[in-house]
């Protein structure tokens, strides 16, 4: 339930020569990713008034690792600014690190017919068989023997598996109407940046948010 159906994985294998038309070399697999995922998450906040500027800060650091391999920090700053008795200004900015999961990667090579590896003899250049088949040599002696790899048990291309940072900056509004009505205005702006030099980097997105909210108690 991990997986994202809609998501593929591309699959290749670069055989010698020319291969017949009906040989799927370059496919596109569903990704595969485990059946569970467990998770540590170590967090540390911190918050203080300054009552000389009638405002507060609000810090936060939370490291977290899990079983996909995945390391990651994010560190938040927010400052509280009242401003009068009824609105309150609040900038905030927060830094997103992670590292590359075990199983991703922007192409995989194999061949899908043969998920667990296979060995193929070419002689001359020109392909004899593979391995099992009725024309593959017992004796590779002047034989090409080609040893195309395992499929990794799990796999994907999601560019959120991959070594990223993000970077979250913008500006909250609070203003308390009356006692029991508030309303509620935010900006963000999300800006997310590859670190393994091979993801393309147009896969990672950037996004202005804006939220509106209006409050009421009864």
């Amino acid at each position: 339930y991990l997986a994202d159906a809609y998501k593929g994985v591309n699959v290749y294998f670069p055989y010698p020569g020319t291969l017949p038309e009906d040989w799927p070399t370059d496919v596109s697999l569903p990704e595969k990713r485990p059946n569970e995922r467990f998770r540590q998450v170590a967090y540390l906040g911190l918050s203080h008034f300054v009552k000389p500027l009638q405002g507060s800060v609000e810090t936060s650091y939370r490291f977290s690792h899990d079983d996909f391999g995945i390391l990651a920090n994010t560190l938040t700053v927010q400052w509280h600014q009242k401003i009068g008795r009824t609105l309150t200004v609040s900038p905030l900015f927060r830094y997103y690190r992670q590292t590359e999961s075990d199983f991703y990667a922007t192409r995989f090579v194999g061949d899908s017919s043969y998920p667990n590896g296979v060995k193929v003899a070419y002689q001359n250049g020109e392909y004899v068989d593979f391995e099992g088949g009725p024309a593959y040599p017992s004796n590779p002696a002047g034989y090409d023997i080609i040893q195309i790899p395992a499929l990794p048990k799990n796999y994907s291309a999601d560019y959120r598996l991959s070594a990223f940072e993000a970077f979250t900056f913008g500006v909250e509004l609070h203003w308390k109407i009356q006692d029991r009505v508030s309303f509620n205005f935010g900006y963000k702006r999300y800006e997310m940046c590859g670190l393994n030099g091979v993801t393309w980097k147009d896969a990672y997105p950037k996004a202005h948010v804006v939220t509106v909210g209006c409050g009421l108690w009864f």
